[in-house]
């Protein structure tokens, strides 16, 4: 259930700070890995996802469909006009990033971004870890808690993160910095229970369970956001 209320329609944009013109997106991260972009086509998973996100959110500037960039490409946004989260999922290794690539990722969280994670496979499990473990070489994935905000708010989740399948465990994982998640992982793989119906084997109350989970993280990271660029624009 919700527990609090989102806040209005910004005449601007999606979010209090947003640029004008602008939607609330879902933004991928392309990579060489095996099916990074499942979702984003017939099994109409992104765009699920971004229609429940407007129906419960009531925010009329919601994209229709997710869109995705390269990681170097975050380095072209401007210090007020990066996107709140991205997110990476894939059914393999992880492929094709760069040393400068990994600076892109740690420079986008440091500002005030937030890397949205979610294992398709075993294998994209372990490549996300030794990835993560490069961009923040000083900090590790860490449980969260039951308690914690990003199981709070706006739906509660008792007993923290709910189980969908288990690619590298159920429990969801992050990094902190500076008192604020800048990366949250589910080693469980909610994209796929936002798949339309014959796409995924899914209980009506996991494709629920994801859908809740997947707009507190997205609330959460766009609230964080909205502070940094409040911050850069004083």
């Amino acid at each position: 259930m919700l527990d609090t209320h989102f806040p209005d329609e910004p005449k601007n944009s999606g979010w209090t700070n947003g640029l004008d013109g602008a939607k609330v997106n879902f933004i991928r991260l392309s990579h060489g890995g095996y099916k990074w972009d499942d979702g984003m086509g017939v099994t109409r998973a992104d765009r699920n996802f971004l229609s429940e996100f407007k129906k419960s959110t009531r925010l009329k500037n919601v994209a229709r469909n997710s869109s995705a960039i390269s990681i170097s490409q975050l380095e072209q946004y401007s210090e007020d006009g990066f996107p709140p989260l991205v997110f990476i999922t894939g059914d393999a290794a992880i492929r094709g990033i760069s040393n400068s690539d990994i600076k892109a990722l740690r420079n986008y969280c440091l500002k005030g971004g937030m890397i949205f994670a979610d294992a398709g496979s075993s294998s994209f499990d372990s490549s996300f870890r030794d990835l993560m473990r490069k961009v923040f070489p000083q900090k590790s994935l860490l449980q969260i808690a039951d308690d914690d905000i990003l199981y709070r708010t706006p739906y509660v989740f008792t007993n923290g993160a709910p189980t969908f399948w288990s690619h590298g465990g159920t429990t969801g994982l992050g990094i902190k910095h500076n008192s604020r998640w800048i990366v949250f992982y589910h080693p469980g793989y909610m994209n796929d229970a936002w798949k339309s119906s014959g796409y995924s084997d899914v209980t009506t109350e996991m494709k629920k369970n994801s859908y809740q989970l997947g707009i507190n993280i997205l609330y959460y990271a766009f609230n964080q956001w909205n502070d940094a660029i409040g911050k850069v624009r004083k």
